[in-house]
């Protein structure tokens, strides 16, 4: 299953390692931003986040501050039906929509898994 992780950019170490275990359990990351800035336009970098987005099965939200980026992230991925799963405590109005919360990355994980069990029609 293809899992797009959203966390702000200052905190993308946390995000990596995250990410490193969702794929050491065998899901796929498909989040380009993990790996960090080149010398490109920030328009590639947002068309490359929202191709992400479009591509995934779930997103993965580290809840861990406000971020506009991961704001607009979860928008996208709500207009797309994108299943979200989000790792600490909602901070804003639109996370009373339908998110499943949890607390720890291994609860993420199961959460993941019951989605990978329910497939919707998703690429």
């Amino acid at each position: 299953m293809k899992v797009y992780v959203a966390a702000p950019w200052k905190h993308r170490k946390i995000a990596q390692s995250v990410a490193s275990l969702l794929e050491a359990v065998g899901f796929t990351v498909v989040s380009r931003w993990l790996a960090g800035h080149e010398d490109r336009a920030l328009s590639q970098y947002a068309r490359e986040d929202l191709a992400d987005l479009e591509q995934c099965h779930a997103l993965l939200l580290l809840n861990i501050e406000l971020s506009e980026g991961k704001a607009f992230e979860q928008g996208y991925a709500m207009a797309l039906d994108i299943p979200i799963v989000a790792v600490g405590r909602p901070s804003m109005v639109f996370h009373h929509l339908p998110y499943i919360w949890v607390e720890t990355y291994s609860e993420a994980i199961a959460a993941l898994r019951d989605i990978q069990k329910y497939p919707f029609s998703r690429p």
